[in-house]
């Protein structure tokens, strides 16, 4: 998100005859990693409910839905993510499993300066038990961030990129058709935040910009990303699901019920 925007942001300085500020970083996301955290992250079990229940079907492909909402919200992150718990349980369907909630984190503001339109985001990871609280879930995501957590890779994470692309989509596919068959997978979700956005940035060229929003880079393999964003007094809320899980009106209820918590 912060690479689009750093992108968007020179095109229309661009528009408005301003000089652009532009990127020549070729910093990969683990370097930046690697250059402020040394610890390894355990990976989590492959234990985790999906929030809308089990796959049914054959699509490929993503759906999504975009909500707009008026006002501000407090703890809205912590609110969703504790939202989306409960209806990883209230559709398990007799499942037992946890729900781990991956939160991205822009690494740019780890090096002062960087300039860089690359895709320089890492996670954070919430475990959300029966009786987790937002007010909870935000305390564990400042601690994380505290730590430094988002820089922690997995062993071999840095090891993908000599994996010839064949090969990482064969692989790819037979674990997204195992997932969905069990069930079970090794995160519930995404929530991600993209924080408040000053349209302003958005101008020239004859056009204004009256809203902001983006749809999820959701891929099978995930099954559910929440997007967020917020401008003037709007809340822009955007989920995305594999098909074979936003079948029969579930990617709407699910919207809705998380709407409907919010009050």
């Amino acid at each position: 998100g912060r690479g689009t925007l750093t992108w968007a942001e020179d095109v229309f300085r661009a528009l408005r005859g301003e000089p652009c500020v532009g990127s020549d970083s070729r910093l990969t996301d683990t370097e930046l990693a690697r250059s402020f955290q040394e610890k390894h992250r355990t990976p989590y079990p492959t234990a985790q409910l999906a929030p809308t229940g089990v796959a049914a079907g054959n699509d490929t492909g993503i759906a999504w839905r975009r909500v707009s909402l008026k006002g501000r919200y407090h703890h809205l992150l912590p609110r969703m993510a504790v939202q989306v718990a409960l209806e990883a349980r209230r559709n398990a369907g007799g499942k037992e499993g946890n729900v781990l909630i991956g939160i991205p984190v822009d690494m740019r503001p780890r090096v002062p300066g960087l300039v860089s339109t690359g895709n320089l985001t890492l996670a954070i990871y919430v475990l959300i038990n029966r009786d987790t609280t937002p007010e909870q879930v935000a305390e564990d995501i400042t601690r994380q961030l505290k730590d430094q957590a988002e820089g922690m890779l997995t062993p071999g994470d840095d090891l993908v990129r000599y994996v010839p692309m064949r090969l990482l989509g064969a692989a790819g596919n037979r674990l997204i058709n195992r997932r969905h068959r069990s069930g079970i997978y090794s995160i519930s979700g995404v929530i991600s935040n993209m924080g408040r956005i000053n349209l302003a940035a958005f101008r020239g060229g004859g056009f204004e910009a009256s809203a902001f929003w983006a749809i999820p880079p959701l891929v099978d393999y995930l099954p559910f990303f929440l997007g967020m964003c917020g401008y003037n007094d709007t809340v822009e809320m955007i989920i995305a699901l594999p098909r074979l899980l936003a079948t029969d009106g579930r990617l709407d209820l699910i919207m809705d019920r998380l709407v409907s918590s919010l009050g």
